[in-house]
């Protein structure tokens, strides 16, 4: 296997049926398909149909587009605040903290598989 090379060996069908390239694809799946996940997806979706988020959203992302003095920064600050005061941004967070928490869990099993902090060296390393 040429690790030199411009193209990813992870992407060819043979490596991807090895049992480790393989076990990581049924677990990224498995990972996807998990009902935190899920209800994660789905707040994702409904927060960006809400009624009372999308104006918000909207004047937050105007204002990050614009070049803005000091004083607007007080203004986004009040927008966000009144965005995570709304009850779906507040479940939608704590599907995202649900989450999160699925994520580091099964990076601290692959971590203690391995023998070393898995996460860490992928970053450390370049890779992530």
């Amino acid at each position: 296997m040429d690790f030199c090379s411009n193209t990813n060996p992870v992407q060819s069908p043979d490596v991807i049926s090895q049992p480790p390239y393989a076990a990581a694809g049924h677990l990224a799946r498995l990972l996807k398909a998990s009902p935190e996940y899920q209800h994660y997806l789905d707040l994702s979706r409904k927060i960006y149909s809400d009624p009372q988020v999308s104006p918000l959203i909207r004047r937050l992302q105007m204002m990050q587009s614009a070049y803005f003095r000091s004083d607007d920064g007080q203004a986004a600050n009040q927008i966000l605040a009144e965005l995570n005061a709304l009850p779906v941004m507040q479940e939608y967070a704590a599907a995202e903290q649900q989450v999160r928490l699925l994520f580091h869990a099964v990076e601290d099993l692959i971590s203690q598989g391995a023998g070393l902090p898995f996460a860490e060296n992928a970053v450390a390393s370049g890779f992530g």
